[in-house]
């Protein structure tokens, strides 16, 4: 259950000290489900999405996120956290980096390129992902993907596709000296 998932990626990030506190507000209202929060989401997304190219969407999901994770928390008055990890599809893990890899770059010894995912959570455990269908789309010459949202709760999904949360918060990428890597195309 992606809950657990969660918890697990909350204690982490406090053990790897890249999170202050623990997360908190967690609940089981669902955000999504409603059509006026929903909207600013989708508001939110297109304001800073818009003028992006699928290229540049795909290229971009750090600092996409960590830019959506403000907006949509202004639009829709909603904590959102930013999830670091990885995704499985259909059992083949994708962006997959070992816990003992995301321990060994704190301190400023992250790699060139790093092979994670980020995507958003609400205290509802629903997610908001903007770049993983695009950057399928990419990989796959499916054009159809392009700018296709995930906006759902993980443990509903289909297809064989599954989040796996192991981090939490901008801190992270702080720490292993990757902020460059948030800012490199907004700036």
């Amino acid at each position: 259950m992606y809950f657990e998932k969660f918890h697990e990626a909350s204690k982490r990030s406090l053990a790897f000290g890249v999170l202050e506190n623990n997360v908190i507000g967690l609940c089981t209202e669902r955000f999504l489900e409603n059509e006026s929060v929903l909207e600013r989401v989708l508001s939110a997304i297109n304001a800073e999405t818009s003028h992006l190219t699928p290229e540049e969407i795909s290229a971009t999901s750090f600092g996409l996120h960590t830019r959506l994770c403000q907006a949509i928390a202004l639009a829709t008055s909603i904590p959102i956290y930013l999830t670091i990890g990885y995704v499985s599809l259909q059992g083949q893990k994708l962006f997959y980096t070992s816990e003992e890899a995301l321990k060994s770059y704190l301190g400023g010894r992250s790699p060139q390129a790093l092979n994670l995912h980020t995507w958003l959570t609400l205290p509802s455990m629903e997610i908001i992902d903007v770049t993983l269908s695009t950057s399928i789309g990419l990989n796959q010459r499916e054009p159809e993907l392009f700018g296709n949202i995930v906006t759902k709760h993980p443990d509903e999904l289909s297809g064989g596709l599954a989040y796996h949360p192991q981090l939490l918060g901008i801190d992270y990428f702080d720490n292993i000296g990757a902020t460059y890597i948030i800012n490199s195309k907004f700036d």
